[in-house]
């Protein structure tokens, strides 16, 4: 957060970074969180026909914008008079 990477909240102008950071170890310590690392957790071919599945709607999605891109362009041209 604090690094000056070209995407990181310091160099994006975030304000009050520090107070944020604070917020977020409290948080931390008050919720006792720890990491759960669910794919081992989970049958190996259930999580990777997960992961295909979203992968196929990811795909999806992307065509379904590209089509209401497409209808979006032609109202806009039939609207413009």
């Amino acid at each position: 957060m604090m690094s000056n990477a070209s995407r990181s909240p310091k160099a994006g102008g975030i304000q009050d970074i520090e107070l944020k950071i604070k917020r977020l170890e409290n948080y931390e310590k008050w919720g006792n969180l720890s990491a759960i690392n669910f794919e081992q957790l989970v049958d190996k071919r259930v999580w990777d026909e997960y992961w295909k599945s979203c992968d196929g709607l990811h795909k999806e999605m992307e065509k379904c914008q590209e089509k209401a891109n497409q209808i979006k362009a032609e109202i806009e041209k039939k609207i413009k008079r």
